[in-house]
């Protein structure tokens, strides 16, 4: 997906947008998108190397090309991954993790 943007309302709430696939990139017709929000969550092992795991995985399929959820916590960070699906198959996922705090959005990473 191009030009994904993550738009702070409040710190417990959010909403992703992203442009909408060219027909030539499509491969068949669309069903739609495929969207998920993780909660992460980061353990450091006895080695020292930091791992994530991710809580709450929300999923949802939608024909719009934008995602808004409003139950985040406040200084918590977040993976959102979408992608575009058709009859056939899912497209290529892009990530997109940010961190919320107590006024907003804190920082993004793609």
């Amino acid at each position: 997906m191009a030009d994904v943007h993550v738009i702070p309302v409040t710190s417990k709430s959010v909403t992703v947008s992203w442009s909408s696939l060219d027909c030539d990139q499509r491969n068949g017709p669309t069903v739609g998108y495929s969207c998920e929000l993780t909660q992460q969550h980061s353990l450091e092992t006895t080695h020292g190397v930091e791992t994530t795991h991710g809580d709450g995985v929300i999923v949802e399929l939608t024909n719009e090309t934008q995602f808004q959820h409003s139950d985040l916590k406040p200084f918590t960070h977040y993976m959102f991954t979408v992608s575009f699906v058709n009859a056939d198959f899912d497209g290529p996922k892009t990530v997109v993790n940010f961190t919320t705090d107590e006024g907003g959005l804190l920082h993004v990473v793609f």
